[in-house]
């Protein structure tokens, strides 16, 4: 009697360690979920839900994504003049007829662009940072692209005739940008002429 207990003891924690040792969900799904977990705002639950949509849709419609990511990835880079996400270097701003180059917008983030661009009031030219200054997260003035920025307007003061340099502007769509980029901006750029324009 005490040995049929023992083994059916025996049994139950096989079982139940087996169990425990099992993933949630087969390796290419659980793959696919600890993917999408490492995009901004997706959580566990919201992967899965991502996952299991995927799963559902046509072949042709989920490899459509996936090619479409990697076509992203392979063609898109940073353009070598303003630092904006282009498939072609110079970007198409850079290299606009109808650009003014008396102007630069200076924005945090490239995305930042498109918000400008559709006030269809400002035709100068641009300059992606690359992010805001935020000590606490390792981000300094060397971690942005301000002597870039830097660079183009010497270049640009040396090539106008009364040796003026193009205005800056500047755009940031929160506090920590607005009190922190604009800053260093101005410190590093207080050698040449500009002006200083608030966009809201």
């Amino acid at each position: 009697m005490y040995l049929s207990r023992s083994v059916g003891r025996l049994r139950y924690c096989a079982r139940l360690c087996y169990t425990c040792c099992m993933p949630d969900f087969a390796a290419p799904v659980e793959r696919l979920i600890d993917e999408l977990k490492h995009l901004p705002g997706i959580g566990q639950k919201t992967a899965q839900r991502l996952a299991f949509h995927l799963l559902r849709v046509a072949p042709e419609d989920a490899l459509a994504l996936a090619d479409a990511i990697r076509d992203a990835k392979e063609k898109i880079r940073a353009c070598s003049v303003c630092h904006n996400i282009t498939d072609s270097d110079p970007c198409l701003y850079c290299v606009g007829p109808t650009r003014s180059k008396k102007t630069i917008c200076v924005v945090e983030e490239a995305h930042n662009i498109m918000a400008i661009e559709k006030t269809r009031t400002y035709s100068g030219m641009y300059h992606v940072l690359g992010g805001s200054l935020s000590p606490l997260s390792g981000r300094g003035p060397d971690q942005l692209h301000i002597k870039p920025l830097i660079e183009r307007l010497k270049a640009n003061r040396r090539g106008d005739s009364r040796g003026r340099g193009p205005g800056v502007c500047r755009r940031s769509d929160h506090v920590e940008g607005h009190g922190r980029s604009a800053g260093f901006i101005i410190f590093y750029c207080s050698p040449v002429d500009k002006a200083i324009l608030s966009i809201p």
